[in-house]
């Protein structure tokens, strides 16, 4: 590979609970479609496709987020990504550590949150260009550093120093991560003050070598990870359990705000964190009342507002900066000025158990689509659409039974040894502890209708057939399917 491309690290874990109900723990908002068009970890893939500038992008992400990455990165035609996939969230010291193991020396890396938005792509590639010469000729780790518009508390802020003898770059002096309303607007009236983007530049030794000194238990626990992986097709699995110590850790907390070597690279490339709604708003196409409005929404007598929905038809009349999101299962609704604290309303829904902060009722899948119909203590019912072509893997479940309902399409279906073809009106039952595989092998979609019965009916329950060998074991005796 040519060194003096860039490898773009595209991270791309779990998200923030700022933008709910659109985003959410199983769909983490640079997965979501926030209004329309691509979705933010689409824009980020395609921000580094220039190919005399950037190598193949290496994607961080979660095994809860990995179907989704893929998704969209085979919807971006980006065959030759490379995933790094985590068990959970590790946190960003974490998982650039981790990737540093995965690249060859010299080789230059670019961090790139995939939750950001940047609306000019080319200022982007030429603060990119600007950082690699930096961090090239002075050995040093670069931050892009945003020129603050305004007091900001949902962000971090570079203070910087002394600019760098000929590089148009200046040394980094200390970080100031979220700070008060007061310290904030104290900040952006002090010279040398940037916003943290989350955008780092550095060589692959250089980091390494600072990750030694300032994380050095990090540097072992990722290299332990690396060595006890394994790669499946492009995707590799770190050994798990490895980071337990250090989970949660940030970049800036481990190496940036320790080491000696920090450089910023002023740019102002149209960047936006996307923390909130508020910032969303301001960064949606607004029609003459400066509104924001996206699916089946409607405003009379409305300014300055948000009205998004994927679900009901909402209506807002004579209100100003006000937003209302819908989903199919969910509203928010909030002042404009005050959509920071939706996160504190998530956490409350967490602390009472509130599901519908975790999974959206309609979820894509790789193989299609699954919609959440009805929910009790011992049951669940839901619909269930496979692509043509597409199959679910074999596997089986310590606590529930299943029994499907074929709607539309045709179902070739897997019980234990025996494979049957099921149309529409024909059912089968799956006993619990049985293996089942389903399958669509026709050209036309298939639906059908999952109803679970069980003391315990999570989506964890299911065991693949891969961890399994003698599966047969789980089944209990007498247990026998039937079909219809």
């Amino acid at each position: 590979m040519n060194t003096n491309m860039i490898v773009p690290l595209i991270l791309a874990g779990d998200g923030e609970p700022g933008l709910w109900p659109v985003s959410r723990d199983a769909l983490p908002k640079q997965f979501a479609q926030l209004v329309e068009g691509p979705t933010l970890f689409q824009q980020t893939v395609k921000r580094v496709a220039d190919a005399a500038i950037f190598a193949a992008p290496i994607i961080v992400t979660t095994r809860r987020c990995l179907s989704l990455a893929k998704d969209q990165l085979s919807q971006e035609g980006c065959a030759n990504a490379r995933i790094l996939c985590e068990p959970s969230g590790l946190g960003t010291a974490a998982s650039i550590a981790l990737a540093l193991e995965q690249v060859g020396t010299n080789q230059t890396i670019m961090v790139l949150p995939s939750g950001h938005a940047i609306h000019d792509n080319f200022a982007f590639r030429r603060a990119a260009v600007a950082a690699r010469r930096l961090a090239a000729r002075n050995a040093c780790i670069v931050a892009l550093g945003i020129p603050p518009e305004h007091p900001e508390t949902n962000c971090g802020y570079l203070r910087t120093g002394a600019p760098i003898l000929g590089e148009p770059g200046l040394l980094l002096e200390s970080i100031v991560e979220r700070p008060s309303p007061e310290l904030a607007a104290r900040l952006i009236r002090t010279p040398g003050i940037f916003w943290n983007s989350g955008i780092f530049l550095f060589d692959r030794d250089t980091a390494r070598n600072e990750f030694a000194i300032h994380a050095s238990g990090l540097a072992r626990q990722a290299e332990m990870a690396s060595a006890g992986g394994k790669w499946d097709g492009n995707v590799f699995l770190p050994e798990p359990g490895s980071f337990e110590t250090n989970a949660g850790l940030s970049f800036e907390e481990a190496v940036l705000a320790k080491t000696g070597r920090a450089a910023v690279t002023p740019g102002d490339p149209g960047w936006s964190d996307l923390a909130n709604w508020k910032a969303v708003w301001e960064n949606a196409p607004q029609d003459s009342n400066r509104n924001v409005v996206s699916g089946r929404a409607y405003c009379v007598n409305t300014t300055n507002s948000m009205a998004l929905t994927d679900g009901p038809v909402i209506g807002v009349a004579g209100l100003d900066d006000v937003v209302v999101v819908a989903s199919r299962d969910a509203v928010l609704v909030t002042s404009r000025s005050d959509t920071h604290t939706v996160g504190r309303l998530v956490d409350e829904m967490r602390a009472d158990g509130v599901t519908e902060i975790f999974n959206h009722s309609r979820q894509t899948r790789q193989w299609g689509l699954v919609e959440n119909v009805d929910l009790g203590p011992n049951h669940q019912v839901r619909r269930v659409t496979v692509n043509a072509g597409e199959s679910l893997p074999a596997q089986y479940h310590h606590h529930r039974n299943e029994h499907w309902v074929v709607v539309a399409g045709l179902a070739t279906v897997t019980l234990d040894n025996h494979v049957m073809m099921l149309g529409p009106c024909q059912q089968i039952f799956i006993p619990q502890g049985a293996m089942h595989r389903l399958e669509n092998l026709s050209h036309e979609a298939l639906e059908l209708i999952e109803i679970r019965y069980g003391h315990y009916i999570g989506e964890d329950d299911v065991v693949l057939e891969d961890a399994s060998a003698d599966y047969t074991a789980a089944r209990k005796p007498g247990q026998l399917a039937s079909v219809a």
